[in-house]
């Protein structure tokens, strides 16, 4: 028995977005942030006019499009950081940190524009790259590509300067999200498969076999047919990938160790697998997360699973569990009547944001050494936030985002104010100097302030020591779902997106 029910939200209409002409710009201003890339909104060229880099739509005043900031690893900025940048051999497994240590850190936000005539609508950040999506398909990167992970097909031990991938629009593929945290990096396309390409030693590129170096873009597959399932949302380890299905289901490949891919075992796979529930119910999962050796899984029902390395917290499973190859639901007596509605992994700890714009965070101290490191084994709720002045603020602000890298959090309130913590020792923090933050410290982002929030939202991407700030223009979205079930949990979870599109409508289908 199938029903269908529709939900719409008109969360905009005295702009009047639709059909309007668009008119492009390659000015730019100064920011106080670390990566900041702004998507320009329609509007009637009668009402746009230009005044210091600025469009103004009934009263507000728009950001012009495609300016850059980035600030942190100076090795992971490659092109952008403006720095002398070094051949480098590599190698280890922290190469990244002795091209850090040789390269000096952007600890102050640089500005520059990107120099194409499209508009970038997502930013992946690895461990030493970044690439970037453009809104007409198009694909760059920069930075490192000693694995290939850059997507270019000369492996090269010096940084790469800002190139275009050329592979997809060769074959005539369209690329619709891309995902990176380690050495490689994920492309999913616009019919549902998966493309990789970088380091494999693990076989985190799912192509049924094992490399270190030599791996060129290729498809994702598996002997039993994993490249005609269509890839919905993917996630990326340092070591291991993971991919969510339309049927709810997820497959994971690459490192396994400490059971971070959820097939029951410890043996590491080079193809993708179907994540293995034991004798648990198997849930419809509608989201997946990866830290540096583990993977979070939220439900349709909005509960959480975790499986991986535990050996911070991480899991927030308790402090018996030092790692766990099957899925296992997380009960968080602290968000008891709470629907999490965003989940974001760094190498030790796991951020949750419930959809009421709370946060909590589990595992270990991202301000200090690993034996040094207290560990929270159960999600404690983040209630000190301070000014850029170090000033404790009486209230709790609103967070509706967090993003992490390896060992820092960013924080995203409805009102685009951002929050930074953690370590900060390139500079990936934004906001001057080397010093860590213990707690959540405000950026003074006045750019960020002046993009209006019903037109546009903020989006962040973290790298290991490097962060990106960028921002869409929000878009009419239509959600169809075969595998949803819960109406009410549906809506609260697409409170999150609300800040992505303008107009929303969900049609969803119960199956019996």
């Amino acid at each position: 028995m199938k029903s269908c029910v529709c939900y719409s939200r008109e969360l905009i209409s005295m702009f009047g977005l639709i059909n309007h002409s668009k008119n492009r710009t390659n000015n730019f201003k100064q920011s106080e942030g670390v990566m900041f890339c702004l998507r320009e909104q329609p509007v009637n060229s009668e009402v746009a006019s230009q005044e210091n880099n600025t469009m103004n739509l009934h009263g507000h005043k728009i950001l012009k499009s495609n300016s850059l900031f980035v600030c942190g690893s100076s090795s992971n900025l490659g092109y952008f950081s403006g720095c002398d940048l070094k051949e480098q051999e590599h190698g280890s497994d922290d190469a990244e940190q002795s091209k850090d240590d040789l390269l000096t850190p952007v600890q102050y936000p640089k500005n520059h524009v990107f120099r194409t005539n499209c508009e970038i609508v997502s930013v992946a950040c690895g461990a030493s790259h970044t690439v970037f999506l453009t809104d007409d398909g198009r694909l760059f990167a920069c930075g490192g590509n000693e694995y290939r992970q850059c997507g270019f097909e000369k492996r090269s031990n010096v940084l790469c300067e800002l190139d275009e991938i050329d592979y997809f629009a060769i074959n005539n593929i369209r690329v619709v999200d891309i995902v990176s945290k380690g050495f490689h990096t994920l492309f999913a396309t616009d019919d549902g498969k998966v493309y990789s390409c970088g380091r494999n030693n693990w076989g985190q590129l799912g192509i049924k076999t094992k490399s270190r170096y030599e791996q060129n873009i290729q498809l994702v597959c598996s002997d039993d047919g994993f490249e005609n399932k269509k890839v919905v949302k993917m996630s990326s380890g340092y070591g291991h990938s993971a991919f969510l299905t339309e049927e709810g289901k997820v497959y994971s490949t690459g490192a396994n160790e400490f059971g971070q891919l959820g097939l029951g075992h410890y043996e590491h796979e080079d193809q993708p697998r179907l994540m293995n529930f034991g004798d648990q119910s198997e849930p419809i999962i509608s989201e997946v997360y990866s830290g540096y050796a583990f993977t979070m899984l939220l439900s349709n029902e909005g509960q959480v699973y975790a499986v991986g390395s535990n050996s911070g917290g991480q899991l927030a499973i308790g402090i018996d569990v030092k790692k766990i190859h099957t899925p296992t639901m997380v009960v968080i007596s602290a968000l008891t009547n709470k629907v999490v509605t965003h989940v974001s992994c760094g190498q030790f700890h796991t951020v949750f944001v419930t959809s009421d714009n709370e946060v909590y965070m589990s595992g270990r101290s991202v301000t200090t050494e690993d034996n040094l490191a207290p560990r929270v084994f159960a999600p404690e709720r983040i209630k000190s936030f301070y000014n850029q002045n170090g000033k404790h603020f009486e209230h709790i602000p609103p967070i509706s985002f967090a993003s992490c890298g390896r060992r820092y959090t960013t924080f995203m309130t409805p009102d685009h104010d951002v929050y930074v913590m953690g370590r900060n020792l390139n500079g990936q923090l934004g906001y001057g100097g080397l010093n860590n933050c213990p707690e959540p410290r405000l950026i003074h982002f006045e750019q960020l302030k002046s993009v209006n929030k019903h037109t546009h939202s903020v989006q962040v991407a973290c790298g290991a020591n490097f962060c990106a700030y960028y921002t869409l223009l929000k878009k009419k979205f239509h959600l169809i779902s075969h595998h949803f079930c819960r109406m009410d949990v549906i809506l609260r979870r697409m409170e999150l997106d609300k800040e992505c599109y303008s107009d929303i409508m969900i049609t969803t289908q119960n199956v019996q």
